[in-house]
């Protein structure tokens, strides 16, 4: 079972799928590069990672064959509390099909306000449809890292911890750059990423998904 922060509604990494962008800029110089190389750690939202409160049920989730699967409920989550299992199918959202969204769609509709309620609808293999009525939990994340380096001239980034998002433990992904500071994954995610630099010019936190939803990584070494 994957741990803690891939799809997870709690933190909504994820914001809707952006595409890939229609190109990238050249190499960038090596030693700017090199000057992003660190551990960044996430541990929890700033002020500045949010435009306003908000929750989520507490769910892994993915599509599968165009259908909202629950890939495991967080433990003590408000969905593991109100009964939704491993392998459950969200077929509604506050009555609204989930069929045929995208992933950015559903998970939209999956968060929102602390303590404001959503309806799901759910499929569980023969058995008739199950509703339920949970209530949104607030953001709380437990400590992740990413591992930043450069090999022959690309920035690789991994998991250490946790999975986050497109990165994950023992597997480095190569980013693409899009400018001097800004680089996507080239995945199923698309995740994109920014190097925020302090007055010295070193770089000193990376943004994943920058915008409202944005979640940033402060570098510690």
């Amino acid at each position: 079972m994957r741990q803690a922060f891939r799809n997870l509604t709690y933190g909504a990494f994820r914001v809707p799928d952006q595409g890939v962008p229609a190109s990238v800029p050249a190499a960038i110089d090596q030693a700017a590069l090199a000057s992003f190389e660190g551990t960044y750690t996430f541990t929890s939202f700033s002020s500045r990672d949010k435009q306003e409160p908000f929750g989520g049920v507490g769910v892994r989730i993915e599509m599968q064959n165009g259908f909202l699967k629950v890939v495991s409920p967080i433990q003590d989550g408000p969905a593991a509390r109100a009964g939704v299992v491993a392998n459950d199918i969200i077929t509604h959202v506050d009555d609204v099909a989930t069929q045929g969204m995208t992933f950015g769609q559903a998970l939209e509709k999956l968060r929102g306000p602390v303590d404001t309620t959503v309806r799901l609808k759910i499929a569980r293999g023969q058995e008739a449809p199950i509703e339920l009525t949970i209530v949104r939990a607030g953001v709380r994340l437990a400590g992740a890292d990413l591992q930043v380096s450069v090999k022959d001239g690309k920035v690789q980034i991994e998991a250490s911890g946790a999975p986050v998002l497109d990165f994950e433990n023992g597997a480095p992904i190569t980013v693409v750059p899009m400018s001097t500071n800004e680089f996507f994954v080239d995945g199923r995610d698309h995740t994109r990423l920014a190097f925020e630099r302090d007055a010295a010019g070193k770089a000193t936190r990376l943004v994943l998904n920058p915008g409202p939803w944005q979640i940033t990584g402060h570098r510690i070494n």
